[in-house]
């Protein structure tokens, strides 16, 4: 599964697994689509990567560590 940085991600995106802030608290599911907010959220919180289910990723850069 594409693990992508949060500067190339876009709305409408799935996550391939659940998003944790560095307290542990869940952000967002596995699953469930990524919105403008959820971005938002995501860059406040300092996430830097996420891991996006390959059917709603359609190319780009993709690095190779793991998400959060």
């Amino acid at each position: 599964m594409p693990i992508l940085n949060i500067d190339d991600i876009k709305p409408g995106m799935l996550l391939a697994e659940a998003v944790r802030n560095h307290q542990d608290q869940l952000l967002l599911e596995s699953g469930r689509r990524i919105t403008e907010k959820s971005i938002r959220v995501f860059k406040s919180w300092g996430i830097r990567r996420l891991n996006i289910k390959p059917e709603s990723y359609h190319g780009g850069p993709v690095v190779g560590a793991a998400s959060t």
